[in-house]
């Protein structure tokens, strides 16, 4: 009889100990499901929104020429442009803010479609890099239409030229028949210009 009476309580705290831990498998598996749904709905829509398709359409709403736009759905394609919607948007809406006509900004996409990626902090800093050395109103949307690989490039530490891997860039602006002209120098990182007889006169730019 003793025997039996210490052996019941065991059996009695079994059922609770059986159904704790279904409840907590139970719970563990509803957190996993809520995680499993959250996560794809975010990714699905960050990769349609990225897709050539969804660029396609939003370049057509902005009046795009379809021969530029496959330009660009070509290059991303290929994986040379990585863009998603809101981006090239943020991009073109900027330009055209600079007072560059529609048609000026396909054709600097057409020479460099890695403009379309570019944040806006990035490409207004290359700006009043211009700005600063004197392109303002008509001289700086020339200036961008015909080197719109500028604005790929990023100011340097000092503010004094732009820098790209080892290219060099600086904009210079001359008075020319009553209208400021802004051009544009190029040369490589390390390169010596008149500090010596033999060494070259820095690129002109203009």
């Amino acid at each position: 009889m003793a025997y039996a009476a210490a052996v019941a309580p065991l059996v009695a705290r079994q059922p609770c100990l059986t159904h704790s831990f279904q409840a907590r498998r139970r719970i563990g598996h509803a957190r996993l499901v809520v995680r499993a749904v959250d996560t794809p709905v975010a990714t699905d829509l960050q990769a349609e929104l990225s897709s050539p398709a969804a660029v396609r359409k939003a370049l057509l709403a902005r009046g795009w020429d379809l021969a530029w736009i496959d330009g660009v759905t070509g290059e991303m394609i290929k994986r040379k442009l990585q863009a998603s919607v809101p981006q090239i948007e943020a991009a073109v809406s900027y330009l055209e803010s600079l007072e560059i006509p529609l048609k000026s900004v396909e054709n600097m996409v057409s020479i460099n479609k890695l403009i379309l990626g570019q944040p806006v902090d990035a490409m207004r800093a290359v700006v009043e890099y211009a700005q600063r050395q004197g392109a303002s109103g008509k001289a700086l949307v020339t200036l961008l239409e015909a080197h719109p690989n500028l604005l790929t490039y990023r100011v340097s530490g000092d503010g004094k030229q732009l820098e790209k891997g080892q290219a060099r860039a600086s904009v210079d602006v001359e008075e020319r028949g009553g209208r400021r002209v802004a051009g544009v120098s190029y040369w490589r990182e390390g390169a010596s210009f008149q500090s010596a007889p033999v060494a070259p006169y820095k690129p002109s730019p203009l």
